[in-house]
């Protein structure tokens, strides 16, 4: 059993009602003769004894006979049925959440100051911090209204976290222009009718001008039931990725064709490099209580060595050992072509074809300039071996060039910051006549050709939604900032965890309170919690705790799964018996 805490409280508080009056009849309100939430409470500072007297109508006939009044302050100073202040809530959860410390460096942080177990501490932030984070943000209700009517209705963004597992799929609604979540939830299924549900309560409060989104599935069409007068704005950036799909494979191509000619022109001197300097050990670095021995580097070549007059056949004669600094010269070059025929990562700004191919270049100027100083055999074959790969992969780097190219200026277009077009119909004309002369610059390539069919195909699909950022004032033209936030959640999370398996764990667990956004400092984070009414607390709680229901049975460790099954098996044989099934 654990040991109670023994608390001394260094202060008595006893508040009384701010409320002089019944707000009913206006009659001067009497004191009861009983003290209310009668408890201990620990601050950062020191614990206090606080305990609220209440007050009433002192008239029978009036409602608010019946009404109990409470001091505000008081419930300003901590959470009912918590012990520890809200000073404490906001402090744990800055520290969580801006400071990205795990639980134990939390409990460690607050320890001088507070009486408080590290479990306690996970519990206070998942039952009293998260949901208070989300309470607090009902406050912005009047702010978003306000800014709806000022600009004829809202901005919004609508983004969803790629699933786990078959889990259901996270996705929130933010408000453009303040950056306000106002909704976030999972989804079981992504069709017109669940994603219209998860958007009406929004269309049912405020009025919304445009969306921002990509082409999930069934999401255009609920948009269009729900906003009937929003216009949609497809994200941008799916579109490019979308033109850019058989460029992207033609880059994968690319890397194989230029990795399959490379080695087989300087494989064995590549698979040679990778051994250690040492013959008789393929065993490389090694540190602990046993380290490997430092090799002693040989001595360097002098600068201008003196003239050795050999006859003309021993002049042509490869050295058979050569000094170690010229080992070592040429083997971080093998490493640099290794590193370029293993490049990964086919993105729009990083195709790894063209940075491979770009990359070979370089070495084989290198090289050329290394050999004009001193000969070498394997500079020499890794020079003709890269000119032969780019011969072989000069016509397939010439048409990705050449889409490329097409694509770069395609994203130039859309661009407002380049763009000379001022709306969103001089955008979609001048995006118009360049997919036009795209065909003519095909010139009959089977491969241009096809990229200029699927650069159409995609942009038929999104046309009707490119252009409503230029018209639409604060649309963004992608949904980046959204995705961002995302990304950030995750960083965050690996970081407080140091799993990533943990960190996806709790993303399907209470992922939507975790992208909530507080305040800009820990003193308005505590007023901004304080002032979260009591009732509107407990009803984020439950939700809470209903997310995290779902997961019950979710565990790895034997013993608990057995104290779980055992105790649905009692749940289920208390029930009454029924065997007529």
């Amino acid at each position: 059993m654990t040991t109670a805490k023994v608390l001394y409280p260094t202060e008595r508080r006893i508040y009384h009602p701010e409320l002089l009056t019944c707000p009913h009849c206006g009659t001067p309100t009497a004191l009861l003769n009983y003290l209310t939430s009668d408890k201990i409470v620990q601050t950062l500072t020191t614990p206090l004894a606080l305990a609220i007297r209440p007050s009433h109508c002192p008239d029978p006939a009036c409602p608010g006979f019946a009404l109990r009044l409470r001091s505000i302050t008081a419930q300003h100073l901590a959470l009912p049925g918590c012990t520890y202040g809200f000073d404490v809530v906001a402090r744990l959860g800055w520290l969580r959440q801006h400071q990205h410390l795990t639980f134990a460096q939390v409990h460690a942080a607050l320890t001088p100051a507070v009486h408080i177990s590290e479990t306690h501490v996970r519990t206070l932030y998942q039952e009293a911090y998260l949901p208070l984070l989300a309470a607090s943000t009902r406050a912005h209700h009047a702010a978003v209204t306000q800014l709806a009517d000022q600009h004829g209705g809202l901005l919004l963004a609508l983004d969803g976290l790629a699933p786990v597992g078959g889990e259901p799929q996270l996705w929130c609604i933010y408000e453009v222009l303040t950056g306000l979540l106002l909704r976030a939830g999972w989804l079981s299924v992504l069709d017109q009718v669940t994603f219209a549900a998860f958007l009406q309560p929004v269309a049912a409060t405020w009025p919304v001008r445009a969306v921002l989104s990509d082409k999930q599935v069934g999401l255009p069409a609920a948009i269009q039931t729900v906003f009937p007068t929003a216009v949609h704005q497809l994200c941008q950036a799916h579109y490019l990725a979308r033109l850019a799909d058989p460029l992207i494979t033609a880059d994968v191509q690319l890397v194989a064709a230029a990795r399959k000619a490379m080695r087989a022109g300087v494989g064995a001197d590549l698979r040679a490099d990778r051994a250690h300097p040492r013959a008789s050990s393929t065993v490389l670095t090694v540190t602990g209580l046993l380290p490997e021995p430092l090799i002693t580097p040989a001595p360097a070549l002098p600068i201008t060595p003196p003239p050795v007059d050999l006859p003309p056949s021993r002049a042509r004669t490869e050295p058979t050992s050569e000094p170690a600094p010229v080992a070592a010269l040429v083997s971080e070059v093998l490493r640099r072509v290794q590193y370029l025929l293993n490049l990964r990562g086919h993105r729009l700004d990083h195709l790894a074809g063209l940075e491979t191919v770009a990359g070979l270049e370089e070495v084989r100027t290198l090289s050329r300039q290394l050999l004009t100083h001193r000969a070498h055999p394997i500079l020499t074959r890794l020079v003709a071996t890269i000119t032969t790969t780019l011969e072989t992969v000069a016509e397939e780097l010439r048409r990705l060039r050449h889409g490329v190219g097409w694509l770069t200026d395609i994203r130039a277009l859309l661009d407002p910051t380049q763009t000379l077009a001022v709306s969103g119909a001089a955008v979609a004309a001048d995006l118009s006549a360049y997919l036009e002369r795209m065909d003519q610059q095909a010139g009959g390539d089977r491969f241009l050709e096809q990229v200029v069919e699927r650069m159409w195909g995609v942009s038929r699909r999104y046309w009707r939604g490119l252009f409503h950022t230029y018209d639409q004032a604060g649309l963004p033209r992608t949904n980046n900032a959204v995705e961002s936030r995302f990304r950030e959640v995750r960083r965050r999370l690996r970081r407080t965890t140091g799993q990533a398996g943990a960190t996806a764990t709790q993303l399907q667990r209470v992922g939507a309170w975790e992208l909530v956004g507080g305040a800009g400092s820990a003193a308005a984070q505590q007023a901004a919690l304080a002032a979260v009414d009591p009732t509107m607390w407990q009803e984020e709680r439950a939700r809470v705790r209903e997310q995290r229901g779902r997961f019950r049975l979710h565990s790895r460790y034997a013993a608990r799964t057995r104290t779980q099954l055992e105790q649905l098996r009692q749940a289920w044989f208390a029930l009454p018996g029924d065997m007529t099934g």
